[in-house]
């Protein structure tokens, strides 16, 4: 994807590039911090935009090159934004020994007042010590420390895996910053900074992203769900299951089929997209990401494909008669019903529409009839086009192949009474 940022100067749009994109030009979440022009002048540039219209400041986007499974949806745009963490910062703390009944030179171990930690420089005697991942690989002179952040504990070697601390040494720590985890979570809310200045009126945005540290007990739950996870591809329900969770990409369903005689496999992939945001389409980014995906877990012989999904675009014509208090939305609630049906993520049962299910007319008229709406169907006729053949009452579609509702022409008659005959 490429995009480019531009402003109105009264003239024409110049150019005006991100300061910061935390968006990866809008394909992920976050916030993209645009900057002031260098000749921005506040009295001169409020004025009528391009087409005419309100006079104000006016900014736009180019989608310069395509890429989306989603389209972008801006949630809001403010203007002197700062980005702020939840976090608090102390110069210098005293650390308390966990367990002061212990030998000095075993397994000292020592905790901040406050948790969790974010960072800090641990001291003994004012001197600062190394942070290590593990003590493992530490020799007996080593000054070095492990830090548990989610608990605020420092662990001292015992000797061999570094070198201990004073029996009556002073442990503390400099630069320290305490904060994260799910407290900082807030909703959306106005904040008022006072003081000896003049009151200052904040328009906070919520904060979202603080996680807990995971538990051991989480931890294990974790290992063992992943284990009946298929790490390589060995049967087609392996290629499935990798290619949805193929990192970095959101897709919803998969189905894969071997070529008979050929060791290639061919994997089809159906995005996630929002229920408004029309036909579900892999990029060829997103396409090219899950084949390397799985050309790193499939078998050595194996040649992998993974393309897009074909679709049936279908017009569905249908006559009902409603009853009276819903004559102005029964059209809406036919369609409605008719589209959820044959929705390709989430039609069906739920799981969305079956890859090469067949279309049973007869089917989707009961589907019709059980709106609270509908008091009868009096006729109903599905049209296929492309990848579609009708037999009777039947649409076929082949294994690669979805259905997507083109349109639905309803013809809606009020009958009185309202009562099903």
């Amino acid at each position: 994807m490429s995009l480019d940022w531009e402003w109105w100067d009264g003239t024409g749009w110049r150019a005006l590039p991100p300061v910061d994109d935390g968006t990866d030009a809008l394909y992920g979440g976050g916030v993209v911090r645009l900057g002031r022009p260098e000749d921005w002048d506040d009295r001169s540039h409020k004025m009528p935009g391009p087409a005419g219209g309100t006079t104000s400041y006016w900014l736009r986007c180019r989608v310069r090159e395509d890429g989306y499974e989603i389209p972008p949806r801006l949630s809001a745009i403010s203007t002197n934004g700062v980005a702020v963490s939840q976090r608090r910062s102390v110069e210098s703390v005293g650390l308390e020994r966990v367990d002061p009944g212990t030998p000095a030179l075993a397994d000292q171990r020592y905790r901040f007042p406050t948790a969790p930690i974010q960072s800090a420089t641990v001291t003994v005697d004012g001197n600062p010590w190394t942070e290590v991942d593990s003590l493992g690989a530490s020799g007996p002179d080593d000054r070095h420390y492990t830090l548990d952040r989610a608990s605020g504990v420092v662990r001292f070697g015992g000797g061999f895996g570094g070198v201990a601390p004073p029996a009556d040494a002073t442990v503390g720590a400099r630069s320290v910053v305490y904060g994260g985890g799910t407290e900082g979570n807030l909703r959306d809310a106005e904040w008022a900074i006072r003081g000896e200045t003049p009151s200052v009126s904040v328009d906070g945005r919520g904060a979202s992203g603080g996680t807990d540290a995971e538990t051991v007990a989480d931890a294990v739950r974790r290992v063992r769900r992943r284990q009946s996870e298929p790490a390589r591809a060995v049967t087609i329900a392996d290629y499935e299951t990798l290619a949805v969770g193929t990192p970095g990409v959101r897709i919803s369903r998969a189905t894969a089929h071997a070529h008979e005689g050929e060791p290639r496999v061919t994997v089809t992939v159906v995005p996630y997209t929002p229920p408004d945001c029309g036909r579900p389409e892999p990029s060829d980014g997103v396409l090219a990401a899950i084949e390397r995906h799985l050309d790193d877990v499939r078998l050595l012989t194996d040649r992998v494909t993974v393309v897009p999904p074909r679709y049936a675009p279908s017009r569905v014509r249908v006559s009902v008669r409603c009853r009276p208090r819903y004559a102005e939305a029964d059209g809406r609630a036919v369609e409605t019903a008719v589209r959820a049906y044959l929705d390709p993520l989430r039609g069906d049962d739920g799981d969305g529409w079956p890859f090469g299910g067949s279309l049973s007319v007869p089917a989707l008229r009961e589907r019709i009839e059980a709106l609270d709406a509908v008091v009868t169907v009096e006729s109903l006729s599905v049209t296929p086009y492309g990848a579609a053949d009708r037999d009777g009452d039947v649409v076929r579609i082949d294994e690669r192949t979805l259905f997507w509702v083109a349109s639905v022409e309803t013809d809606c008659t009020v009958v009185s009474g309202g009562e099903r005959p």
